[in-house]
């Protein structure tokens, strides 16, 4: 049975992930936190939530979800390109272990976030493997990346 809206594990987690993400942007008053609900399905390789770090830079971003978060516990770096409306990441998550099979694979995702229509896009693939790729849809909303405090270190 699926329910609709978060759930209350994907609420905590979410909680977590943005204190994370946010944690590590403390430094950059105008970095940006993209929280975006994806519509996954069995089939697609992506989660949900999806947290993206922007840095004020225009060049380096950071993204964060359920997948990432028990492979690595933190956020992992993102490529980065502009685009006239909104921008473009890709990143890889490696070395996945199917808990069903035992077999391990890397998976390679691009997005393409429309910042105007607040709208993202995921494509992801398993690398290696004669599949073709899952694409999911959903929305995102912009959270401002909080101030670092005066007289703190992180």
């Amino acid at each position: 049975m699926r329910s609709r809206g978060f759930s209350l594990f994907a609420a905590a987690f979410l909680a977590c992930i943005v204190l994370s993400v946010t944690a590590q942007a403390k430094d950059q008053a105008k970095d940006l936190v993209l929280i975006c609900d994806l519509k996954v399905t069995k089939r697609s390789f992506s989660a949900s939530p999806l947290v993206i770090s922007l840095k004020q830079d225009g060049k380096e971003a950071a993204v964060y979800d359920p997948l990432i978060y028990s492979i690595y516990g933190e956020p992992i770096p993102a490529g980065r390109k502009a685009d006239d409306s909104g921008a473009v990441l890709d990143w890889v998550v490696k070395n996945y272990r199917d808990p069903a099979t035992g077999r391990r694979a890397n998976f390679a995702y691009s997005a393409k976030w429309n910042r105007a229509k607040g709208t993202i896009s995921v494509r992801s693939h398993a690398q290696g493997y004669d599949n073709k790729p899952s694409v999911v849809y959903g929305s995102c909303r912009e959270e401002a990346a909080p101030k670092a405090k005066p007289g703190k270190k992180g």
